[in-house]
Parts: C-alpha cells; sequence; structure tokens
C-alpha cells in the first residue's frame, strides 16, 4: 500500500527544490508550466488575436503558410522551423507578430505597476 501512495509524490520535485523555486518567484513545479504551454499550444489563432484580427491578417500575408484556422503551436512551430534559413530576420518579425498579443498584457500589467520593477518570468 505505501508503494502505491509514494508512487506519485516520487515525480514531484523535492522539497527543498520547490522551495528555492518559490522563493525565486517561480513556479514550484515545471508540470505547472508544461501544463500552461500546452493550453496556450492548442489555442487557436483567431481567439488568440481576439479584439485585433488586423494583426491575424498581417502575419498570414507576412508567413502565407499559416492560415487563420491554425492553432498557436501550429504558427510557433512553422516559424520556428525556419528559423535556419536565409530569411530567418523576415521569420523573426514575423514571431514578434505572432506574440504581441502575449505583449500586450505585459504592458498593461506594467502600466498598472506600483513603480517598483517587473522582471520577465516573475509572475
Amino acid at each position: 500500500m505505501s508503494k502505491q501512495c509514494n508512487g506519485a509524490f516520487m515525480a514531484r520535485p523535492p522539497l527543498d527544490v520547490r522551495l528555492g523555486r518559490l522563493k525565486k518567484g517561480l513556479v514550484s513545479d515545471n508540470r505547472v508550466v508544461d501544463a500552461k504551454l500546452a493550453r496556450i499550444s492548442s489555442f487557436p489563432l483567431n481567439r488568440w488575436f481576439g479584439a485585433h484580427p488586423e494583426r491575424l491578417e498581417q502575419l498570414c500575408r507576412a508567413l502565407p503558410e499559416i492560415t487563420e484556422d491554425m492553432t498557436f503551436g501550429q504558427a510557433a512551430a512553422l516559424l520556428w522551423s525556419g528559423r535556419k534559413t536565409e530569411q530567418w530576420r523576415q521569420w523573426q518579425q514575423n514571431m514578434w507578430l505572432l506574440l504581441a498579443p502575449l505583449l500586450d498584457i505585459d504592458q498593461h500589467m506594467i502600466k498598472l505597476n506600483d513603480g517598483g520593477a517587473v522582471y520577465w518570468g516573475s509572475r
């Protein structure tokens, strides 16, 4: 019985590692990050761009391989696959287009801050 109960805990990082991460403002378990990334990856592009469909149209015009019915993960994988091509600079600009909604959220959060410093990854 004890082996059955203890088996689930073996996948978790040790307590000292989790506490160390929490002290740094990070998530205590990487499985949380993996789950969030999986959700973002399956998010439809038309919903990802939401109130700014012109950004999605701009991305689709810049890179015809990306279509409006793709998911965020599919578009990101397509952009990532072009990282070793001669046109990488243009593909890099397209990656910024894909990340624009996320960057908008960050800008909004920084504006609401009380004047303290906000660092990437600290939320």
